[in-house]
């Protein structure tokens, strides 16, 4: 069952946008929607999702009605598919943005694809990307926001009811977001990349600070300092011998 939904200020973010009742995953869905049904900024959301993936084959807990889920498509066909990272920023910060404008100022951005409040996780993306030779060619950008759940089954979540003490308006939040993530996406359309990894950098999660880690690789644990994101992408790791390494999201895990 579809439904409607108020539009955002935006050129084209969200002017087309599917309201779904229930739908295994958003991303999966607009996927699977021939080309003549969907266009850049199409966006499919839905109140209840049985199948949401997260990073690495998580699932991605929520309940029905209670928080923001959708999958957004963009086509950066401007973007080297070596500077896909900047994608992954570009999202974050839509997100951080509209928090901001929502007064939530402390939300973190956690290396890949996380949003933290009090060291908890909020917010989450996945994106899966098509390339064309070197370049995208599309990406579909799956988006989860916890926002009215009042408890989770893991200790590590929380949602801006908790936080805040406040019940939002899940489209209202749903606008918000997709108004300032086409701000952002036009920075990125402008190749400011200075810019982006600036604003990103200010709002990083452990940064200049030692945390516990595990590689992927290895299965071995270790503390390092987390000293930012390379240009090409990766975690930039000091280990305790003062030793500095680059990862990749699939090749560490914050523990």
């Amino acid at each position: 069952m579809k439904y409607a939904l108020q539009k955002p200020q935006t050129l084209f973010i969200g002017q087309h946008c599917i309201g779904l009742e229930t739908c295994e995953s958003t991303s999966s869905y607009l996927a699977q929607l021939p080309a003549s049904e969907v266009w850049e900024g199409s966006c499919a959301m839905a109140h209840e999702q049985t199948k949401g993936r997260g990073q690495l084959n998580n699932s991605w807990e929520s309940e029905p009605y209670q928080n923001l889920t959708f999958s957004c498509l963009l086509k950066p066909k401007f973007l080297l598919a070596r500077e896909g990272h900047f994608l992954t920023m570009t999202v974050a910060l839509g997100i951080t943005d509209a928090l901001k404008a929502m007064g939530i100022h402390t939300a973190q951005i956690k290396w890949p694809n996380d949003l933290m409040l009090q060291g908890r996780k909020l917010a989450g993306l996945l994106i899966e990307s098509r390339l064309h030779g070197e370049n995208i060619d599309s990406a579909i950008v799956g988006i989860g926001l916890n926002i009215n759940q009042q408890s989770f089954l893991t200790p590590n979540a929380i949602s801006l009811l908790q936080y805040t003490g406040l019940h939002y308006e899940v489209s209202a939040v749903f606008v918000s977001v997709v108004e300032h993530l086409e701000k952002r996406y036009f920075q990125l359309k402008n190749r400011s990349f200075e810019q982006l990894s600036q604003d990103y950098h200010a709002q990083m999660f452990g940064l200049n600070q030692c945390r516990n880690f595990r590689d992927l690789q290895t299965e071995e644990a270790f503390e390092a300092y987390v000293e930012g994101v390379h240009k090409e992408g990766g975690l930039l790791l000091r280990d305790m011998n003062g030793l500095s390494r680059r990862y990749f999201s699939k090749e560490v895990l914050w523990l």
